[in-house]
């Protein structure tokens, strides 16, 4: 009974490994015999499945992307932030060197955005 099921086990394992290889060696031929084909066709799926990111657009609001759409957590967060509203202020500046050339890493540009700082 042990040998019926060792060379059951085998014969199934050499079917599947079979399988695989002539798969695999299927897809090889395809694939030399046809590599332009293979190549265009490699390109159109991935063009195809890149379409996705012409829409694409990032979130950045914290409620957005932490707190559930459509749930009590939302309706209590958003009840939260009528009570104590945030006090903080962001603000970005970008700083460009007065020439191509230059650097804003330098003493004389640094102390010029100190300068308008204040």
């Amino acid at each position: 009974s042990t040998n019926e099921m060792a060379s059951c086990t085998e014969k199934f394992g050499d079917r599947v490994e079979g399988f695989i290889g002539g798969s695999f060696s299927k897809l090889g031929n395809k694939i030399a015999n046809a590599p332009r084909k293979t190549i265009l066709a490699c390109i159109v799926l991935t063009a195809l499945c890149g379409v996705g990111f012409m829409n694409w657009s990032t979130e950045n609001r914290a409620d957005k992307l932490w707190v559930p759409q459509n749930t009590i957590a939302e309706t209590e967060t958003q009840e939260f932030q009528s009570y104590y509203q945030s006090t903080s202020r962001f603000n970005d500046v970008i700083v460009r060197a007065s020439s191509d050339s230059s650097s804003v890493l330098t003493k004389a540009a640094l102390l010029d955005a100190m300068i308008m700082h204040q």
